[in-house]
């Protein structure tokens, strides 16, 4: 979405999929982040016409290089999806839900592999 899209083509995209944050990029750069929320509040006010950029979160948003960064969000930051960004690009989106099945993940492996090296693994006979 670009920061010229209406708040119409927002709700078009809110009510056909399953993202619910909308990053809003001109040009390659991340220019800010229109969520839910904000987008539901500025319905009534500014009506389907009104264009994306009077009701986004603008930059600097919080994009993010690796984990670290997701907990650098500003205060009331209600958005579920943090922007990855590369020199200034979007690259992608990323959710906590993300954050949280690769700490799953990554402790899956590497409680695998210290059971391994401390020669835990039970072997089972059939």
């Amino acid at each position: 979405m670009t920061p010229t899209s209406t708040l119409g083509d927002a709700v078009d995209l809110l009510l056909t999929g399953s993202q619910h944050d909308f990053p809003v990029v001109a040009n390659g750069r991340i220019e800010g982040m229109l969520t839910r929320h904000d987008l539901v509040k500025a319905l009534p006010q500014r009506g389907r016409t009104a264009v994306v950029a009077e009701s986004m979160w603008e930059c600097p948003i919080p994009g993010i290089g690796d984990a670290r960064d997701c907990a650098r969000t500003p205060p009331g930051w209600n958005c579920h999806r943090i922007p990855v960004v590369e020199h200034g690009a979007l690259i992608g989106l990323v959710t906590m839900d993300n954050v949280g099945e690769f700490l799953m993940i990554h402790a899956a492996e590497r409680g695998a592999s210290d059971e391994a090296a401390r020669g835990d693994v039970t072997r089972r006979h059939a």
